[in-house]
């Protein structure tokens, strides 16, 4: 299974190369899943609401513990990313304004791609951290209950957008 998730980072780093705006509103996701984005995917520390969810009255004082300092570092490392991502969208407004669009749209790609990895990275890094902390019984659980997570959001999504469409329809 996790193979599966880094194999989609792999063939998401590639389809961001040729086309990095994609991935950060991309048309095959549900409006309810667009709402779910943050920075090209989920925000990392979603996790830790999954993790209590599905595992949280089984953890030991020593699993809490290891679990908080993750937690600690993941959200530094959001707001890191966060950063990273304002100043880039605050870097775009003087360039476009003294129309040197090619090149500000160029910059802006490598940009906005060297963030999504920092996040993909970020997403990779806490989901491995969570579980090397868990025993084989709660890694499923947890695993189980975040793909859960993904699937209803998406069925959610699909079926609230449908309705929409029907009920608005020309």
């Amino acid at each position: 299974m996790l193979g599966h998730y880094q194999d989609y980072y792999d063939e998401k780093s590639k389809a961001a190369e040729s086309d990095i705006f994609l991935m950060f509103s991309p048309p095959w996701f549900s409006s309810y899943e667009r709402t779910l984005l943050w920075v090209s995917g989920f925000k990392p520390s979603v996790a830790f609401r999954l993790l209590h969810e599905s595992v949280g009255d089984e953890l030991t004082d020593e699993q809490l513990e290891r679990i908080a300092v993750v937690r600690k570092r993941t959200r530094n490392s959001e707001m890191d990313i966060e950063e990273a991502l304002a100043s880039v969208q605050e870097g775009v407004a003087a360039p476009m304004a003294t129309a040197e669009i090619g090149s500000a749209t160029e910059e802006l790609k490598a940009a906005m791609l060297a963030v999504m990895r920092d996040a993909d990275g970020l997403r990779q890094r806490t989901g491995m951290e969570v579980l090397e902390v868990l025993n084989p019984g709660q890694k499923v659980k947890f695993l189980g209950v975040t793909s859960q997570f993904w699937l209803q959001s998406r069925r959610l999504g699909m079926e609230r957008d449908r309705k929409f469409s029907n009920k608005h329809k020309f």
